[in-house]
C-alpha cells in the first residue's frame, strides 16, 4: 500500500496518529475517574492507541476507515475546543457545560457515528437520475432512452433481492437499452456474486438489449489470487445474454451506433485504439454513443464527433473530501454530472454502489437514464 511512500513519511504519519490516540484515550480515562497517572492505564492506552494505529495500515478497510474519520473528528473538535477556550479568555467566560462534555470524549465518538451511519443509509439509497440530451442529427422522434449503471461492486453492500429491485425500476422505463459501464464487480466479489449479478442484469428487458464496457476492477487485476479468472468472467456476461464492447463499435438499428471502449488502465499495446480508430467504418450520421469508464480523453472525443459519451469510475468522490481533491488534482475531466466538450455531451454517474467501504459520505448512489431526443 505505501510502497511508493518514503518510510520517514508513513513512519511520521503513524507516530502523530498513535499519539492522537493515546491522548484522547487517556482524556476520555481521566474524566471516567480512572488513574490516568497510573503506568497500568497508561499502558493500557498506549495499547489500544497502538491498535487502532495499526488497524489504520490498510486504509483500503472498513475498520480503517472507521478510526480515520474519528481521527479526522477528535481534531476538528479540539480545533473547535481551542477556538472557544481563546474567546473565552477574551471575554472573561469559561463554559464549564461544554469542557465538561468536551473532556469526555464522546463527541467524535457521537460524530462519526452519525456521518457513517449517514454514509451507510447513503449508499444503500439508490436513486434514478435523469438527463435529457438534445441532438441535431435525425432521429427517431420519440428518441432513445438509455440506462446506465456503474460501478456496483458487487458484494459491497448489495445482494440479488435489492439488485433485482433496482433491475425491475430500470426496465419500468421503458428502456431502449441498457448499459453497464465497468466495475460492477471487483477483486472483492466471490465467483458465485460475479455469476450472480451479471445473471441479474441479463433479465432487464429493452428494445436492443444490455451492453458491457470493463472498468478497472471487473478483471481482478489487484488480487494475486483472483476470485474468477477473465475467461470465467466473460463467459459469465455472455451466458447472461450481455453483449461485451471492447473497443468496438455496434450499430444499433439504423439511426444509433453505440462505442465501447476497455478501460483507460489499458495501454495500446493491450489492444486500446484512439478514439479517430475506433470511428474507422462508422457512419458519422448516426448518433454516436461511447462508453468509456474512466471519464477522460473527453476534449479529444469532443473534437472528433461523438455526440454523448458515459463515464463512471469517480463514485462522486464516495468519502469527502476524494471527489474535492480529485477535483483539485485533475484526475479525470469531470468528477461527476452533465458537462459539454466540444460538440460532445458528457454525462459522469456516481455509481449504483461503491468500492471497499460499505459507506458513502460524498454523492449519492445511482443509476442513470438518459432521453435523447431531437432538436425541434
Amino acid at each position: 500500500m505505501f510502497q511508493n511512500v518514503p518510510v520517514g513519511v508513513v513512519v511520521a504519519a503513524a507516530a502523530a496518529l498513535w499519539a492522537l490516540f493515546f491522548l484522547y484515550l487517556l482524556h476520555m480515562l481521566d474524566f471516567f475517574r480512572a488513574d490516568a497517572k497510573r503506568w497500568s492505564v497508561r499502558a493500557m492506552a498506549a495499547l489500544l492507541a497502538l491498535a487502532g494505529t495499526v488497524a489504520c495500515g490498510n486504509i483500503w478497510s472498513t475498520p480503517a476507515a472507521l478510526l480515520l474519520h474519528l481521527a479526522a473528528l477528535i481534531l476538528a473538535v479540539d480545533l473547535v475546543n481551542g477556538i472557544g477556550k481563546a474567546v473565552g479568555k477574551m471575554a472573561g467566560k469559561t463554559f464549564p457545560r461544554w469542557r465538561k462534555v468536551y473532556r469526555s470524549g464522546l463527541i467524535p465518538l457521537a460524530a462519526t457515528a452519525l456521518v457513517l451511519g449517514f454514509g451507510y443509509w447513503n449508499m444503500g439509497n439508490i436513486v434514478e437520475t435523469q438527463y435529457t440530451v438534445y441532438t441535431q442529427k435525425e432521429i427517431p422522434p420519440e428518441g432513445f432512452r438509455v440506462a446506465f449503471v456503474s460501478d456496483l461492486h458487487y458484494g459491497t453492500t448489495m445482494d440479488r433481492e435489492k439488485l433485482e429491485e433496482q433491475c425491475r425500476r430500470m426496465e419500468s422505463a421503458q428502456l431502449d437499452l441498457l448499459v453497464l459501464g465497468g466495475d460492477l464487480v471487483d477483486e472483492n466479489t466471490s465467483r458465485e456474486e460475479m455469476e450472480e449479478a451479471f445473471s441479474t442484469l441479463g433479465q432487464v428487458k429493452s428494445t436492443y438489449g444490455t451492453f458491457f464496457i470493463y472498468g478497472n476492477h471487473d478483471r481482478s487485476r489487484y488480487r494475486a489470487k483472483p476470485n474468477y479468472t477473465e475467461v470465467q468472467l466473460q463467459e459469465a456476461i455472455e451466458k447472461s445474454g450481455i453483449r461485451i464492447l471492447r473497443e468496438e463499435a455496434l450499430a444499433l438499428g439504423e439511426e444509433l451506433t453505440v462505442i465501447g471502449r476497455d478501460d483507460w488502465s489499458v495501454s495500446r499495446d493491450g489492444g486500446r485504439k484512439t478514439g479517430a480508430e475506433l470511428l474507422e467504418g462508422v457512419d458519422p450520421e448516426d448518433f454516436l454513443l461511447l462508453l468509456n469508464h474512466q471519464p477522460r480523453e473527453y476534449q479529444e472525443n469532443g473534437q472528433l464527433g461523438y455526440d454523448l459519451v458515459l463515464s463512471g469510475h469517480t463514485h462522486a468522490g464516495q468519502l469527502w473530501p476524494v471527489g474535492w481533491l480529485n477535483s483539485q488534482l485533475g484526475a479525470g475531466d469531470l468528477q461527476y454530472g452533465q458537462a459539454c466538450f466540444g460538440g460532445m455531451q458528457a454525462i459522469v454517474s456516481s455509481g449504483i454502489g461503491g468500492w471497499g467501504y460499505p459507506f458513502r459520505t460524498s454523492g449519492h448512489s445511482e443509476f442513470v437514464v438518459v432521453q435523447v431526443l431531437p432538436e425541434n
